[in-house]
């Protein structure tokens, strides 16, 4: 796999890099977004997105149990290690495709928040 987060390459790096701007915003000196402030829904995404993105790179940098992907219908069963301790190749895909659509809604929920814009510069209606 060659296309990965982990090779920096993946499907939305450009979005990773935005988003991880606004949540270096949203949290200032604290190190997770309240329980007040997901509670409205307003940053449920980004938190669901940030929880994701340190659970994929302590998988691959750790070798850690991605536990946040592992409730994922998609991923469940997939998550396993060879016999030469290295992650599945199926465990990979499976948490890529995790990954990627927790970004989408991250990004989505930051047009609606006005954090970010999108590629025509505009900043999207709340829904």
């Amino acid at each position: 796999m060659e296309n990965t987060y982990w090779n920096g390459n993946g499907k939305y790096e450009d979005r990773v890099a935005a988003l991880d701007r606004v949540i270096d915003d949203l949290l200032g000196d604290k190190n997770h977004i309240t329980n007040s402030e997901k509670q409205n829904g307003k940053h449920y995404h980004i938190e669901m997105f940030r929880r994701a993105k340190y659970a994929y790179y302590r998988m691959f940098n750790d070798g850690d149990f991605p536990r946040t992907f592992a409730r994922d219908p998609e991923c469940r069963g997939l998550i396993a290690k060879d016999t030469n301790g290295q992650w599945w190749e199926p465990a990979k895909v499976a948490v890529e495709g995790a990954l990627n659509r927790r970004i989408e809604a991250a990004w989505q929920e930051c047009l609606k928040n006005g954090y970010v814009r999108d590629s025509f510069g505009n900043v999207a209606e709340a829904a």
